[in-house]
């Protein structure tokens, strides 16, 4: 469907980014986005960035997991389309904000994978075992 879609948008934009970026285009280009592409497909894109939701160790189940699409790391008009349904909901509390599986920055070939997805947690984000205090007994920041 992807394919089929990138085609049409660039015979009719001469870019595929103008999917995502329509206004960037011509009235002709908005147009035909905003008329036509419903005609072929009717989808929905959720965004995942970097150090974002979706971030850090992705068997963490503190962790977003439902995003679509990401941002090139090299080139901020290039996105990346992940099918829907790559990436599970974590079952752990993660210890450490370093991204791992798609998030992790040595991950897989590069014309496959080019980068990670979403790169590490935040800056004071991920280690979610220590935020989270699972028994009341004791107070929820030891000195």
């Amino acid at each position: 469907m992807w394919a089929n879609v990138a085609s049409k948008v660039t015979k009719a934009c001469g870019s595929a980014a103008a999917v995502y970026s329509a206004g960037l285009f011509s009235d002709t280009c908005q147009t035909y986005i905003n008329a036509a592409l419903p005609l072929y497909t009717t989808f929905t894109v959720y965004m995942g960035f970097p150090h974002g939701e979706h971030s850090g160790n992705d068997q963490c189940l503190m962790r977003y997991f439902f995003a679509t699409a990401y941002p090139s790391s090299g080139d901020p008009t290039t996105y990346f389309v992940s099918k829907a349904a790559t990436e599970q909901p974590g079952s752990i509390l993660c210890d450490s904000p370093a991204g791992t599986g798609v998030n992790d920055p040595n991950r897989g070939i590069p014309a496959i994978h080019p980068q990670p997805r979403y790169f590490d947690a935040a800056p004071n984000r991920g280690s979610c075992e220590k935020w989270i205090c699972v028994n009341d007994k004791y107070p929820p920041f030891p000195n």
